[in-house]
């Protein structure tokens, strides 16, 4: 069961999505000058008992109209789409002791707070540039990075992970450089799609107290936790999957090439000083020989690894794993067998609504077990 504030703005739109009267003039409905009351849907019996003294003030649907990311142009989405890589998959032939290292708790969340970074919600500017400078500008550029394998060869090594199409962000070029690889501008025009201060947002702005509410709630386990989880899973799918509305591109894809850059540059600043000794690598996952002390941050929280298994390997490729005698990490909570959970479904049209039409995302649901 899934309960809300009453008459909060998710509470309304979940009313208006199941009575499938959810419309593209969303925006005018929950914040024009007559919000006073709910839209009459015909369904006066939803709406009998409303009062506006019902509704919380931080529910005030007035409040979720001041921020709202803009779409993408044609050329826009042709960049983006080109530019959004997936993640580092690599493995080198290996038999003998060995340990897995999942690599991190909630891995997506952390990488979308993580202190510092931005992210884009506007339209950035195409620009033709002569050179690049060391410290880049954010956004994407066209650029020949040394060691390109031909397309029928896998395109990762164990620190970088290339694009055939040579768009790369600004956090790819760095980490290019970082690995000693040499980056050459590709002469042509525009060059580089680059983003203005205003035209990005802070991630803890945007998602951290989104972020706590739900790790929280999906730490404590059963069915609001099962919820907690699905939510978290549900961001990452709207900000970087593809939906379409009537023929347009969802305005937060262009957050995707950046969320997977910067996710594959946190994996490779980890492995990057015990990268002798890393045998496998896959999304959020390495393995590693256990033969050295390192001092890898394994622990419960957000941003912390998980060591998932230590045992005897065999890697044939990255794809070909096989364990034997391995000993399963258990972390500091036993699971309990129990009654099957129901299952609880939330639209990702609703998820994507609530997203474009709040000014952040602190919280999108209140769970209560």
């Amino acid at each position: 069961m899934i309960k809300t504030a009453p008459f909060s703005i998710l509470e309304y739109l979940n009313k208006r999505y199941h009575g499938d009267i959810i419309k593209n003039s969303v925006l005018d409905d929950i914040s024009s000058d007559s919000h006073d009351d709910p839209p009459d849907n015909g369904n006066h019996k939803d709406n009998a008992d409303y009062e506006e003294s019902d509704a919380p003030n931080e529910y005030d649907t007035a409040s979720f109209s001041t921020t709202k990311s803009t779409r993408l142009s044609n050329e826009e989405e042709l960049w983006i789409s080109k530019t959004s890589i997936g993640p580092i998959i690599w493995a080198e032939a290996y038999e003998g002791k060995a340990i897995q290292y999942d690599h991190i708790n909630e891995f997506y969340p952390s990488v979308l707070l993580q202190k510092g970074v931005q992210w884009p919600t506007g339209s950035g500017k195409f620009k033709t540039i002569t050179r690049l400078n060391n410290n880049l500008q954010y956004g994407i550029y066209r650029v020949h990075i040394e060691g390109l394998p031909k397309k029928s060869s896998p395109q990762c090594s164990q620190l970088f992970r290339y694009n055939q199409e040579e768009y790369y962000t600004h956090y790819d070029i760095e980490i290019a450089r970082k690995n000693g690889l040499g980056v050459e501008l590709i002469n042509i025009s525009p060059n580089a799609y680059v983003f203005n201060p205003e035209n990005l947002m802070d991630g803890k702005e945007l998602f951290e107290d989104w972020a706590k509410v739900l790790i929280a709630i999906k730490r404590k386990k059963g069915i609001a936790g099962k919820v907690a989880k699905d939510l978290l899973v549900s961001l990452w799918g709207i900000l970087c999957e593809n939906p379409r509305k009537n023929g347009k591109v969802g305005p937060h894809r262009r957050m995707k090439p950046f969320i997977l850059a910067l996710a594959r540059k946190t994996i490779t600043e980890t492995i990057r000083p015990i990268s002798n000794h890393v045998k496998r690598i896959h999304t959020d996952g390495f393995i590693l020989t256990n033969t050295i002390d390192n001092n890898l941050q394994v622990g419960p929280n957000t941003g912390d690894l998980k060591c998932e298994k230590n045992g005897s390997v065999i890697i044939k490729n990255s794809i070909n794993v096989s364990w034997t005698n391995t000993e399963k990490e258990i972390t500091n909570f036993v699971d309990k067998q129990g009654k099957k959970e129901r299952e609880v479904t939330i639209p990702n049209e609703l998820i994507t609504i609530i997203i474009e039409y709040c000014d952040k995302l602190h919280p999108l649901l209140f769970i209560n077990k």
